[in-house]
């Protein structure tokens, strides 16, 4: 017991901190890298043994320790666990579902199009199509690619999921100026001062005013407490918040309730959020009452949880970069499940199914030395349509795109086709801005050949 209310705190700061080194002890990858799970196990069991051995021979001074140490946190406890106890009880952005804040009136939309905008985390434009591996196979994007609009050349507003979402769901460019715990500072290009990210008008709230029903399923951002106002269902991932706050004092707070707290940030809540989200995202696609339904899903993003060989969820034995092509294939059944689910449900005919995503993937460059900002872009309308737009497009446009598709104005293909042609070069993207922050190059020749192997 002893042994425990000491290794716990100590674990806990590991997995929040990131810096497995300063504990390597606690994780069973940093003991026996690249060994199976049954030896693993063993070497781990002998560990735990002779742990317990030394914490029973040297009793008394683990006591004297633990106990020295709880005397400096009490006093933070009095503090802490009030308030988390208030947050998990009462927050509601832990809801699945809600009622929005205000109501409008609502109109008989069942004839009318609606919108499913599908954005799947980091999903990079060049090893979905042009460079892909000979070995992957992406049937569910091939498919939709003969019968949708594809810009070849799309360009996401931001580099990362943090500035890139705020922006393509208020369609106004810009960044982020400051993180809260429950908000975002956004610091418009348009605007003079900066302006909290919930009080911006955005797609969600004109499709209300239309009398369109909304819907949002996603992970990372705080969505049903900023957003909350303009939908009419939410579901967020476990994460009942920011990891981080601009003020400093409310980020000392923070740090301290997570010193006691468990962290989800692990394998195994990424794959749980993504099964959670998943579902949730399939039964809102596939809900005849919602007009406008938006997907943020955490995958083909890290860590790598998907072995297409044997078509499983697992957990990732390491965290090379091939690993990505794996999570690639994974997000190729997640984007067809969503199609399925509308199908099944019949209301894939009058559907208009966006596929994109927020950036592309910023470590490829460890995979094959390349940098490709470039995200995919596909739009497919009931009347099936193709086409491939290769003029460059910033995606921050969507929302608009969405607007006019609500409003009656777009409702086939060659509509969609000559207005994204049009706006498209109102908007053009700054690809600069969307390079990564700069890093040491990686050693390549290790992956070299698992490279030449996929391709």
């Amino acid at each position: 017991m002893l042994l425990g209310l000491l290794v716990f705190p100590l674990n806990i700061l590991r997995i929040e901190t990131g810096a497995a080194v300063l504990f390597p002890i606690f994780s069973a990858k940093e003991i026996i890298p690249r060994v199976n799970h049954g030896v693993g196990l063993a070497v781990l069991v002998s560990f735990g043994f002779g742990l317990l051995f030394l914490a029973y021979r040297y009793r008394a001074h683990l006591a004297r320790l633990v106990f020295g140490c709880g005397y400096l946190v009490v006093p933070i406890l009095f503090i802490t666990f009030p308030r988390m106890a208030s947050d998990w009880l009462t927050n509601p952005r832990r809801s699945v579902g809600f009622e929005p804040a205000s109501s409008l009136p609502q109109r008989d939309t069942s004839k009318d199009l609606r919108v499913v905008w599908a954005i799947f985390d980091e999903l990079d434009e060049g090893l979905l199509f042009p460079d892909r591996p000979r070995t992957l196979a992406m049937p569910n994007f091939d498919r939709l690619r003969k019968e949708a609009i594809m810009v070849t050349n799309a360009y996401p507003p931001g580099w990362d999921t943090l500035n890139s979402i705020p922006l393509l769901l208020t369609g106004l460019p810009g960044r982020v100026d400051a993180l809260y715990w429950d908000d975002i500072e956004l610091k418009y290009d348009d605007f003079a001062s900066t302006v909290r990210w919930s009080d911006v008008p955005n797609i969600f709230g004109e499709a209300r005013a239309l009398g369109y029903k909304t819907g949002l399923t996603g992970w990372f951002h705080v969505y049903c407490h900023v957003l909350g106002k303009n939908l009419d269902t939410c579901y967020r991932h476990s994460r009942p918040r920011f990891d981080y706050d601009h003020r400093f004092f409310v980020n000392i707070q923070m740090m301290t309730d997570r010193f006691f707290v468990m962290s989800r940030r692990s394998v195994f809540s990424h794959i749980d959020d993504f099964r959670r989200l998943q579902e949730a995202g399939r039964i809102q696609a596939a809900n005849p009452d919602l007009g406008l339904v938006f997907v943020h899903l955490p995958v083909p993003h890290a860590p790598w949880i998907y072995d297409r060989v044997s078509e499983e969820i697992v957990d990732p034995q390491d965290d090379s970069p091939v690993g990505y092509i794996d999570n690639l294939a994974l997000t190729d059944r997640a984007m067809g499940k969503l199609r399925s689910a509308m199908e099944r449900t019949a209301i894939w005919d009058r559907s208009v199914y966006i596929v994109s995503a927020d950036h592309s993937w910023r470590g490829r460059k460890k995979l094959d030395g390349r940098w490709d900002p470039r995200v995919p872009f596909l739009i497919h309308f009931p009347d099936g349509g193709h086409a491939e737009l290769h003029h460059p497009m910033d995606t921050i446009i969507t929302s608009r795109l969405i607007s006019e598709i609500l409003h009656g104005n777009i409702t086939t293909t060659k509509a969609a086709e000559s207005w994204i042609n049009h706006e498209s070069r109102q908007f053009v993207p700054n690809v600069e801005k969307l390079r990564p922050p700069a890093e040491p190059e990686a050693p390549r020749s290790p992956l070299l050949s698992r490279l030449e192997v996929l391709q």
